[in-house]
């Protein structure tokens, strides 16, 4: 469903001879960690209140070795 609703990029760069990623950024270059982490970022500090007092940071790490455990 991505795939087929996304925008087609007028030329993608290959990453180590790879293309057709899911996730480009404004320049069509795949999405790395980082756009991750200041997406998170920025709802960590848009909307406090959702998240209670004391909430950890949460980084893209800590979502995958939630995930992780929980496939344990």
């Amino acid at each position: 469903m991505l795939l087929k609703n996304r925008v087609s990029p007028k030329a993608e760069l290959p990453v180590d001879d790879c293309t057709g990623f899911v996730f480009l950024d404004k320049a069509w270059k795949p999405k790395v960690t980082m756009h991750l982490e200041n997406f998170m970022r920025g709802l960590q500090r848009k909307h406090p209140w959702a998240l209670g007092g004391d909430f950890l940071k949460v980084t893209p790490h800590v979502l995958r070795r939630i995930f992780c455990t929980n496939m344990q």
